[in-house]
């Protein structure tokens, strides 16, 4: 469980409408309901990640009905030698936040309890930090 509430922080930071679109990187289930749960009546939903196999999320049907979507991507149909280059870019100007993304940061030596906190829900995105000083 993360220690603040996603789904309010979310709805109070769009006026209680929903996000837009809403991506999920984690690849755990609930955080897919989530997400799903945080986009705005017409919002999309896009998954880039890998859930175990055999693993099911459970959504509102009237949801789907009325216009929410959700999609799948199975390594981002991407073109790597054009969007690297402009990710990056968005990054240096500070127009792509990427470290609010990150949950925390583990030195190498911490990679174990990276792991178990990864599995046992306390972070979602972890980052080990190999040589911090780069």
């Amino acid at each position: 469980t993360l220690p603040y509430d996603d789904l309010a922080a979310i709805r109070e930071e769009t006026d209680g409408e929903g996000a837009d679109y809403a991506v999920d990187a984690s690849g755990v289930t609930r955080v897919i309901e989530q997400a799903f749960a945080a986009t705005h009546r017409t919002g999309t939903t896009i998954f880039a990640s890998h859930p175990p196999a055999g693993e099911t999320i459970a959504l509102d049907p009237h949801a789907l009905i009325s216009g929410k979507r959700i999609r799948g991507s199975w390594g981002g149909g991407g073109d790597i030698d054009r969007d690297v280059p402009a990710f990056a870019a968005l990054y240096k100007s500070g127009k792509l936040p990427l470290d609010r993304l990150i949950s925390r940061r583990y030195s190498l030596d911490e990679i174990n309890q990276a792991l178990d906190d990864l599995e046992q829900g306390r972070v979602v995105r972890p980052v080990i930090e190999i040589n911090p000083d780069v």
